[in-house]
């Protein structure tokens, strides 16, 4: 499993799940560290709507995904929007997940449905801690 560190607690991250070895999804931690930064930082500097300033300065490079929503059978947010699931549980039906929209400055950590089919995004293991120093 994997052999991350969540900043945010010092424990060891075991959520390797579908990542290759070295690699693992995201804790509740690192999602937080996200939330300080601007979305352009993090942003990919193409695919998202234009006019945009996205510079992806931290290397993050967050495509505009989009989900898929069953509420109303339709894919949503192309472009405009995506979002990383986190392994963090809120009950049989929810779990935790990073959202960035281009109309906003920051992106932001939210309990959503389960049924919500969002992206997931390994990181390398100990990318966060060396990066964001801590």
């Amino acid at each position: 499993m994997g052999g991350a560190t969540d900043p945010a607690t010092g424990t060891l991250n075991p959520a390797q799940g579908i990542c290759p070895v070295g690699w693992h999804l995201p804790t509740a931690g690192e999602m937080a560290l996200l939330h300080g930064h601007s979305t352009s930082d993090l942003n990919s500097t193409d695919l998202w709507v234009q006019p945009n300033n996205n510079t992806n300065s931290t290397g993050f490079t967050a495509l505009p995904a989009g989900l898929y929503n069953p509420a109303t059978g339709r894919f949503e947010g192309m472009l405009t929007t995506t979002g990383y699931w986190s392994p963090a549980a809120f009950g049989a039906n929810s779990a935790q997940a990073f959202v960035i929209n281009y109309y906003c400055d920051e992106g932001g950590v939210v309990n959503t449905e389960k049924s919500k089919a969002l992206s997931v995004r390994c990181v390398k293991d100990n990318w966060f801690s060396v990066f964001f120093e801590v």
